[in-house]
């Protein structure tokens, strides 16, 4: 047993780590698709913040991709999506970013934003802390956009009466969860009509991208910002794509379409070139025209993260300048002790609880198994079986729900996609061709007709194998499509431009996850494909399954309790008369034959009382017969027999049962008188010889067994030799007093004789009988050497193999010679004359010694003075047999010699 629970453990452990191990190898690399935001910082370090399914990710890569540190945050909070606007990091390695939340069923943005500060040197664990910004200025109608960190914690962005908003924090305060207090707070001027893509402190004054693709400079004492790049949009060749604080007066910005990154002086305009976009960045094989985004360390401009667009896959990749050294970064590698680390955790979590389940299961077992009550093994059995049911159509109910509200909403969001495709035409997109159209009559048309349907709406344009962002709230139009989007999405987007057909999927990207139906519209240029999505977010849809499985909780616990009261009523009702049964059985096997049953029912219970009635009756009738039986059954077939044999009872023993071994055997011989003796007298002589040694072997715990029809001749198999001498001296002892009670021609004449020896005992015969019998070749052979001394005075003869195990000091014995011949000194014999009458006793003690020294003269072959010492023996206790035994010996002895002489 304990031998199966370890191999059934080694097994749940082998389960667990194969899982944990194949789990953790499956997330040992992770695509950076989805990308938030980016933060360079010292050594080729980068933080990078990616928009994952339940969570957004905050990862610290090294130059060679491998996760330094790492923490997350939930991509939901109640009905809002987090998406991050931007983020920062300072010379100690704290993570800064601002959370901006948007509603989750349409993607709207709220007014509600947070700060959020990671302090990560207090690793394995980190310090995460948020810090509400939209409580910080009256109605909080602000909508941070940067974080600048120097001195202070600045934070850039729109305010709510058209212009911007600079305010700087005591950045100790904020890092260590002291009182955040407000510094200073500057408002700037905000173009009309541009919108406000990215902005970034400089200096005093706010420098900001507009949603044409323009860079304005906004200053506190201006009436309204100043437009410092490009010169001239009229040919719409080029375009800001990002832009990222430098020293004061300074910024760094990127061309989407030339893809030369600059230092834009914005005092009077000047740009200088910091990297050609028509040059790879470093060894690679990205130019500037597939950056996305770009984060510099601070001071350090050779120092700096790139996000750079895989149009092949969709995702982004990671180029790290790190003092001149480029290196790319393609996944997100967990370290080799992470992941054994990981592996060791999650096996540990996972055999914990197959172990849990296992457990149960074999608790819930047991119970059913090992209960004494059938109720509970009715109840036990039958309800974690409901549960079972409800746990398994619980999921099959929830997925066949899901996907048909899935094809539901992904029917609805075709269809809207084909409604809108109607309501506008291509002509209008072709109007907007460039970020300087942002705000345009067109633009504001599509925009109002997009935004009148009940799902949510974007497009985009594919041109020349790239896509990019159409009319969409929150986006410029023409940027780089991967500037938040995902793999996914790039996917579903560019098969729907390829083929020209609707496309339905699901993606997820800032604003969350969500179904989706992307629908290509026709354009004029045969280069440039419009497409429109339609979308429901994940959010509405869990709503509604979240009701789903609320109400099927509901359900499935009120079904469970009725079902499980309704089998207590019954299983109670229906066996209720078992209590009346089991007390009627109780009764009975204690001995009350007089109990019979009653049942009301007419069911298989009242069955079982009818059976039981007429059992009863012929138990009765039977249990007479049975008791006589046994009673003349153990007549035959003595229970030492079949238990020298390890069997229980007589079934189990079986033709060939046999064991062999040393043990004390006592042979008991009965002698009939010379002379003619009659069969009832033998009969009689018989039985009580052998009733008498049959109740004192009973009595020592000895095993009888008869080597004569006659039974004249018996074996008695002993435990021990203690318990065999007293056997054979308590029968002698019962043999005197009846023989001092009866007639001459009544009395017993009886042997014993004890010898430890080799035996094999078992059941000899046939198919049709079976016959116990003992074998001992060197016990027949002994008995027949000792014959002449088992006919003497010595009524107990212990040889010498079984007297060396006995304790001599509480018996009255002597040597009385050999068996066989006296030169080979075979096997020792002894007289125990203790079991003879105290008197005799009395004079075989007085004679011993004379005795002894008789015996001694006999084996040194001195007969004549053996003779003359024996004859002293026996001149004092003529009834000394043995020593007249070998007076004559010694006779013999000497007249063989005698005439040897002659």
């Amino acid at each position: 047993m304990k031998k199966n629970r370890l191999w059934a453990i080694i097994l749940l452990l082998a389960v667990a780590a194969f899982s944990a191990i194949f789990q953790t190898a499956a997330a040992a690399r992770t695509a950076i698709d989805g990308l938030a935001a980016i933060a360079a910082g010292d050594g080729g370090k980068t933080w990078v913040a990616l928009y994952e399914k339940n969570k957004i990710g905050f990862y610290l890569l090294g130059q060679n991709g491998i996760r330094q540190k790492s923490f997350s945050i939930p991509r939901r909070s109640g009905a809002y999506t987090t998406q991050i606007e931007h983020m920062a990091v300072d010379d100690d390695g704290n993570i800064y970013f601002i959370k901006h939340y948007t509603n989750a069923a349409t993607g709207q943005s709220s007014r509600r934003q947070e700060l959020g500060v990671y302090t990560p040197r207090l690793m394995p664990f980190g310090r995460l802390k948020n810090i509400r910004l939209d409580n910080r200025r009256d109605a909080g109608v602000a909508r941070y956009l940067h974080i600048h960190i120097s001195t202070s914690l600045i934070l850039t962005g729109t305010g709510g009466d058209g212009g911007f908003i600079r305010e700087a924090y005591d950045i100790d305060a904020v890092r260590d969860g002291g009182n955040v207090i407000v510094r200073n707070t500057r408002t700037y001027p905000e173009a009309p009509g541009e919108g406000v893509f990215k902005a970034v402190a400089s200096g005093a004054d706010v420098v900001f991208i507009s949603k044409t693709g323009k860079v304005f400079i906004s200053t506190e004492t201006a009436p309204e910002p100043t437009w410092i790049y490009p010169d001239d949009m009229d040919a719409h060749a080029v375009y800001a794509s990002f832009i990222h604080e430098s020293a004061p007066g300074q910024v760094i910005i990127g061309e989407q379409r030339s893809g030369n990154i600059l230092r834009l002086y914005t005092g009077d305009g000047r740009v200088e070139y910091i990297a050609e976009g028509s040059r790879t960045l470093g060894t690679l094989a990205y130019t500037g025209r597939d950056v996305l985004e770009m984060s510099f360390v601070r001071g350090d401009e050779n120092a700096w993260a790139a996000a750079v667009q895989n149009a092949r896959a969709g995702i982004a990749q990671l180029a790290v300048n790190n003092s001149g050294e480029v290196s790319l970064v393609t996944d997100i590698n967990r370290g080799v002790f992470e992941l054994i680390l990981t592996a060791a955790g999650r096996t540990a979590l996972y055999f914990l609880l197959l172990l849990a389940f296992a457990g149960s299961v074999i608790g819930i077992r047991r119970l059913v198994i090992n209960s004494r009550t059938i109720f509970i093994k009715l109840l036990f059995g039958s309800v974690p079986l409901l549960i079972l049911a409800l746990v398994l159509f619980g999921p099959y109910s929830y997925i066949s729900y899901q996907n048909a509200l899935l094809d539901t909403y992904k029917t609805k969001v075709a269809d809207q996609g084909n409604l809108l495709r109607a309501l506008v035409s291509s002509a209008s997109f072709d109007q907007i061709t460039a970020p300087g159209l942002y705000g345009s009559m067109e633009y504001n048309y599509l925009r109002t007709i997009m935004s009148t349907r009940d799902v949510y709406t974007s497009s985009a344009y594919f041109v020349d194998g790239g896509l990019y962002t159409g009319v969409e709230e929150n986006l410029p139009g023409l940027y780089p499509f991967g500037i938040r989007h995902s793999a996914d999405a790039w996917e579903l987007y560019r098969t729907a431009a390829l083929t020209g057909e609707q496309q339905t999927g699901s993606i997820t990207d800032r604003l969350g996850e969500r179904i989706v139906c992307v629908t290509p519209v026709g354009s004029s240029s045969g280069n440039t494909v419009f497409l429109l999505e339609t979308g429901i977010f994940q959010a509405e849809i869990d709503r509604q399954m979240t009701g789903f499985i609320r109400n099927y909780l509901m359900i499935s616990c009120l079904c469970l309790l009725s079902a499980c009261a309704l089998l207590f009523i019954t299983f109670r009702r229906t066996l209720k008369p078992l209590a009346g049964i089991t007390e009627g059985l109780d009764q009975f096997s204690k001995g009350n034959r007089a109990v019979r049953l009653e049942s009301k029912t007419n069911d298989e219970l009242a069955d079982i009382a009818r059976v039981f009635n007429k059992m009863a009756r012929d138990i009765d009738a039977q249990i007479y017969n049975l008791r006589t039986m046994g009673d003349t059954y153990y007549r035959f077939v003595p229970q030492q027999i079949f238990r020298l044999l390890g069997k229980e009872n007589l079934a189990d023993v079986e033709l060939g049962s046999v064991v062999e071994g040393k043990y004390h055997v006592l042979s008991a011989n009965l002698y009939l008188r010379q002379g003619r003796v009659d069969f009832e007298n033998i009969r009689e002589l018989t039985n009580l010889f052998f009733a008498i040694v049959h109740s004192v072997a009973g009595e020592n715990g000895a095993t009888l067994l008869a080597d004569s029809a006659g039974l004249r001749d018996l074996r008695i198999i002993c435990p021990d030799g203690g318990s065999a001498v007293k056997t054979a001296m308590e029968a002698i002892a019962r043999i005197d007093g009846h023989n001092a009670r009866t007639l001459i021609s009544k009395r017993l004449d009886a042997s014993f004789f004890l010898h430890h020896t080799d035996i094999s005992f078992g059941i000899c015969g046939d198919e049709g009988r079976y016959v116990p019998a003992m074998t001992s070749p060197e016990l027949d052979e002994m008995l027949s050497q000792c014959e002449d001394f088992r006919r003497l005075s010595s009524r107990l003869i212990v040889t010498e193999d079984a007297y060396d195990v006995l304790d001599e000091r509480i018996y009255s014995r002597r040597f009385i010679g050999y068996a066989g011949d006296w030169e080979e000194k075979a096997a020792g014999l002894y007289d125990f004359y203790g079991s003879s009458s105290p008197n005799m006793i009395r004079m075989f003690d007085e004679t011993l010694g004379a005795f002894e020294k008789g015996i001694i003269l006999y084996g040194q072959g001195r007969y004549y003075d053996a003779k003359n010492m024996l004859t002293v023996v026996l001149r004092e206790n003529q009834y000394d047999n043995v020593a007249r035994h070998y007076i004559f010996q010694c006779e013999k002895k000497l007249d063989t010699t005698k005439r040897g002489g002659n």
